[in-house]
């Protein structure tokens, strides 16, 4: 009985940390499609009027993301 306890705890520790990676891989993926997002309003032409303060506010979140997603770590 005492073995088997040890052996839950790294179990539950292991699933944590394997949540934690995934919740890291969709942070990264949503970060690169902000990222893909940012290049499609810079290069299509019809966003070339307001390109500068959509770019800064696409900027601004992309990197409001990546600090929020630091700090969960």
């Amino acid at each position: 009985m005492n073995r088997v306890e040890p052996l839950k705890a790294q179990l539950n520790l292991t699933s944590a940390a394997k949540e934690a990676f995934f919740e890291r891989m969709r942070d990264s993926q949503r970060l690169s499609s902000m990222m893909v997002f940012a290049q499609q309003r810079l290069t299509f032409p019809c966003y070339r009027q307001d390109s500068t303060l959509s770019l800064m506010i696409t900027v601004f979140w992309i990197r409001r993301s990546v600090k929020t997603s630091m700090l969960e770590v």
